[in-house]
């Protein structure tokens, strides 16, 4: 009965319409569905022609508002200044290019292959500011197109994966204490004789990059993996030999190989080398030339 009833008032049992059937003197049409494949084809497209222009910006950053670059003479009493990087620009008072190829591709002294002898000797008196607050990131980007447009810098960058030495924490745990916060680092002087004082870094990553520069000197680079934020007074103690130079000056001579940093690390700061694979980087030199003028 409702199959009959169906039939004659141009519904269905279930109260709708069956679809292509006439309604009131209007045929319901069944709508046209778009395929999911088209519409997720679509989409990748559009994520891939998006994500396509993002490097184009990243490798295109603004330039600095202004640059300034003047030699500067390193002497007994004129020693270089510190590097400051903030959101203002980069100023150094006293820098070699070389080093600011280390800033701007966030790299170590000893990943810097290549170059004349100048580019390691001659300072600069360095300052390039900024138009607009930026993050240091940006402002890297920015050093590199200032290095680029005014020492005619051309550099080539390999990434590869290398043996290393990964400073962790040991068994018995850390042996120096963490510095209550806004308490400044300060390092203590030996008090035993013959004894020399280095290393003198606040965190477990300066640590890391003060084993690796000028060169590595566990043999392998090394690499902070403790975990570990905050500040400490990192110093280690070894026994060196005080030696007066042909200028009359005291040199001081301590162990700085794998022998020597194995037991002093663990012993006086309770942190353990463990071998491990890291990705590195290096930057090699092309070319370059003296900066042009201001």
């Amino acid at each position: 009965m409702a199959r009959q009833m169906g039939a004659m008032t141009g519904r269905s049992a279930g109260g709708r319409a069956p679809l292509g059937t006439v309604l009131k003197g209007k045929m319901t049409m069944k709508p046209k569905t778009t395929p999911r494949l088209s519409i997720k084809l679509l989409a990748a497209l559009f994520l891939l022609l998006a994500g396509a222009r993002l490097p184009t910006a990243a490798q295109q950053p603004p330039p600095f508002g202004a640059v300034s670059i003047k030699p500067f003479r390193v002497g007994w009493k004129v020693r270089p200044g510190p590097l400051l990087i903030d959101p203002a620009g980069i100023h150094a008072g006293g820098i070699t290019l070389a080093r600011l190829i280390a800033v701007a591709y966030g790299i170590q002294d000893s990943q810097l292959l290549g170059g004349e002898a100048w580019t390691r000797r001659l300072y600069w008196a360095f300052a390039a500011t900024t138009s607009a607050p930026a993050p240091e990131n940006q402002v890297r980007l920015m050093l590199r197109e200032a290095l680029a447009e005014r020492f005619g810098l051309t550099v080539k960058l390999d990434v590869s994966t290398v043996p290393a030495w990964a400073l962790v924490v040991a068994p018995g745990g850390l042996r120096i204490p963490k510095l209550a916060p806004g308490k400044r680092p300060s390092f203590p002087r030996p008090t035993r004789p013959g004894e020399c004082a280095h290393a003198g870094q606040s965190t477990f990553a300066g640590l890391a990059n003060e084993l690796n520069d000028p060169r590595p000197q566990l043999g392998k680079i090394a690499v902070d993996q403790t975990g570990l934020t905050g500040k400490y007074n990192i110093t280690l103690y070894s026994p060196c030999d005080a030696r007066r130079g042909p200028d009359g000056r005291m040199r001081y001579y301590e162990p700085s190989n794998l022998a020597y940093y194995r037991p002093a690390l663990h012993q006086q700061l309770g942190i353990d080398l463990k071998p491990t694979l890291v990705r590195h980087t290096t930057v090699t030199l092309l070319s370059a030339h003296l900066p042009t003028a201001n």
